[in-house]
């Protein structure tokens, strides 16, 4: 199974506003020994992925539960998980 993690940066003003929530985003994986995210190739530049293949159950879960627990306190990013076997037209 392939997933994919879109963390989508949300409510920013200017540049250096959305800079912040990312480099926020960037620790937050670091700490919680989360995969980095890379920027999509989508407009806007506020779009980050992580591609999850291969991995146990048990880390998978706990990446999923950081990820809901960040977007459930912090109203700047929304989390979207896709299954990419299953759903081609995501890209």
């Amino acid at each position: 199974m392939s997933l994919l993690i879109r963390v989508h940066v949300l409510g920013y003003k200017d540049d250096s506003q959305r800079d912040q929530y990312r480099n926020d985003l960037l620790s937050y994986c670091k700490i919680l020994n989360i995969p980095l995210p890379t920027e999509a190739n989508l407009p806007g530049h506020n779009t980050f992925e992580i591609y999850v293949s291969n991995m146990n159950e048990r880390r998978l879960l706990r990446i999923l539960r950081a990820f809901w627990v960040m977007e459930s306190l912090n109203p700047h990013y929304s989390v979207v998980v896709r299954d990419t076997d299953s759903d081609p037209e995501f890209f």
